[in-house]
């Protein structure tokens, strides 16, 4: 819930920022109306507002509001303090229990939902791996329902055939900072023997973390291009190149990821604060592929135009194709045996 939370919170913070422009102009034009709004139904807020300009009645108001619910809340805790305590330390035995049928799952599966489990359970890795693809919808959202200012700021940059490279850089690079494959090995802690012990292959052990990065990656950026197709008016071959160099990159930044942290591995930390924000792996994992990005632009610029932008997305897709399935076929081999040597 308070992943969920986190995340709902987030996303109104990046649609707040972009409307931020269009709250203050309307602001301005019905201030009136807002000072109303201030003394009745935002009432500490105006009598804040009165306070910083000078009165000092106002103020006095403002801090007796605001002290009120937290003096009755502590009146209210104390007397049923004791009572409370009891409450939370108390353990209550059900008596209905029943026998069912257990379900019988395979091993890649039961892996596969522990590192969903992991992964959208726990608030820092989600929020510091795939803030990338929130914002990339956002952005693929807010576009859409400003269709007619898109439209014209298109055409003032030569046209959407114009505007496809950027995009293309754009989603690439949110896709880039979706990558917690490179850190889905340190994760694992001191708790990695018992993988390692384990019945499973280094295969699906690897897979299994990949295509929750696969996932997390490649349906927000297919949903975004869907949108820009839209929301922009690309035309069909551009939008399909394009939705190609996507799906490529979102499956070679998980493999890539692997492979850093298998290379990197920190096992030894505190907690998965450090893991994800301040290890080795994390840090080139997401600057790499922002590298990779940096670098498909840089061959654009100086010869990407000559091929025109849907051979050019399609011959970086082949690319990213091969490099994943490079990637793969070390990660079975060598990559296993380092697996088992950490």
């Amino acid at each position: 819930m308070g992943t969920v939370l986190s995340i709902v919170l987030t996303g109104a913070v990046l649609v707040g920022s972009l409307q931020i422009n269009a709250l203050a102009a309307a602001l301005l034009q019905n201030i009136e109306g807002v000072r109303r709004t201030l003394h009745t139904w935002l009432l500490p807020l105006g009598l804040l507002l009165d306070g910083l300009v000078g009165s000092w009645g106002a103020l006095l108001g403002f801090l007796l509001i605001s002290l009120a619910p937290f003096l009755v809340l502590v009146w209210g805790m104390s007397t049923q303090y004791k009572r409370i305590l009891s409450s939370l330390a108390s353990h209550v035995t059900r008596s209905d229990y029943r026998l069912r049928e257990v379900k019988a799952g395979g091993r890649f599966a039961a892996l596969f939902k522990k590192e969903c489990g992991r992964y959208f359970g726990t608030t820092i890795y989600l929020l510091n791996t795939g803030i990338g693809a929130v914002m990339l919808l956002g952005f693929s959202v807010y576009v859409l329902f400003v269709r007619g200012q898109a439209a014209l700021l298109v055409a003032q940059m030569g046209g959407a055939q114009a505007v496809a490279p950027m995009l293309a850089a754009v989603v690439c690079l949110m896709q880039a900072t979706v990558n917690p494959a490179c850190v889905s090995i340190s994760l694992e802690g001191r708790t990695l023997w018992i993988l390692k012990e384990a019945p499973v292959p280094p295969r699906e052990l690897f897979g299994a973390k990949a295509l929750v990065n696969v996932l997390v990656s490649d349906v927000p950026a297919t949903l975004s291009v869907l949108l820009l197709w839209f929301g922009l008016g690309l035309s069909a071959p551009d939008a399909l190149a394009l939705l190609a160099l996507c799906v490529c990159m979102g499956l070679f930044i998980p493999v890539a990821g692997l492979a850093v942290n298998l290379w990197l591995p920190r096992l030894d930390c505190e907690n998965d604060t450090i893991v994800v924000k301040q290890s080795a792996s994390s840090m080139i994992g997401i600057f790499g592929g922002m590298l990779v990005v940096g670098l498909g632009a840089l061959l654009w610029a100086v010869g990407g135009k000559l091929l025109g932008f849907v051979w050019f997305s399609l011959a970086a897709a082949a690319v990213l194709l091969a490099g994943a399935a490079l990637g793969w076929h070390w990660l079975c081999g060598s990559g296993a045996r380092i697996l088992q040597k950490l």
